[in-house]
Order: structure tokens, then sequence, then C-alpha cells
């Protein structure tokens, strides 16, 4: 039975929230002690290797739900920015136009004001 710590009650309540609740257990014994141990998994044949046979041995609609799941969980951690990471925004075509819009204003201003 796995112990109660901070990190298994994250991994406890990812698995529920994600209809994987059932393979808590199978998973605990099996090695993954915490979300951070699925994140690890970055390729699908990791995912398919710890969902298996061998693994916990899901069955194949579970199983393709589960590498789907841990997969977008993977990406989610690589694509968020952090407090490190300085985000950017890219300027959509609306965004530009009232740039431009506002640029025009400003300078119609500026030049009858002189």
């Amino acid at each position: 039975m796995p112990q109660p710590s901070l990190q298994t009650q994250e991994l406890k309540d990812w698995l529920e929230e994600n209809k994987f609740g059932q393979f808590f257990e199978k998973m605990y014994d099996v090695g993954v002690e915490q979300l951070d141990d699925l994140r690890a998994l970055r390729t699908e044949n990791d995912v398919i290797e710890l969902a298996g046979p061998s693994g916990i041995n899901m069955g194949i609609i579970f199983r393709r739900k589960f590498i789907r799941a841990v997969l977008s969980l993977s990406e989610s951690d690589v694509t968020s920015p952090t407090a490190s990471t300085p985000t950017q925004t890219i300027p959509t075509e609306n965004s530009l136009s009232a740039a431009m819009y506002f640029l025009q204003i400003k300078q119609k201003t500026f030049a009858f004001g002189q």
C-alpha cells in the first residue's frame, strides 16, 4: 500500500480526474509513486510498456486513453512557460490592424496640431 504523501496524492488525484483511479495501486506496485514518474514517460512506447501486459495490464481502450493522457501531460509540461521562460505575444491580424489604426490617428493628430 502506498505511503501517504503530497506527491502520491497528486498522482492519485490525476488518475481519478482522468478516470484511471482503478489502476492506482497497480501503478504503485510497478514503481509509479508520483505524477513526475508519469511525466518522465516521453514516448508512446514508454507509456505502452507501462500500460501493457508486462506493466499494469490495461485493456486496449483504457491503454489508448492512458497513452493520450500521459503524453499530453508530458507535452503540457514541456510547452508551458515557467517563471524563468519569458513569454512572447504573437500579434494577430486584428491586433496589427488595431495598432496601425491608432498609429494613423496619432500621426494625423500630431500633424494637425503643428
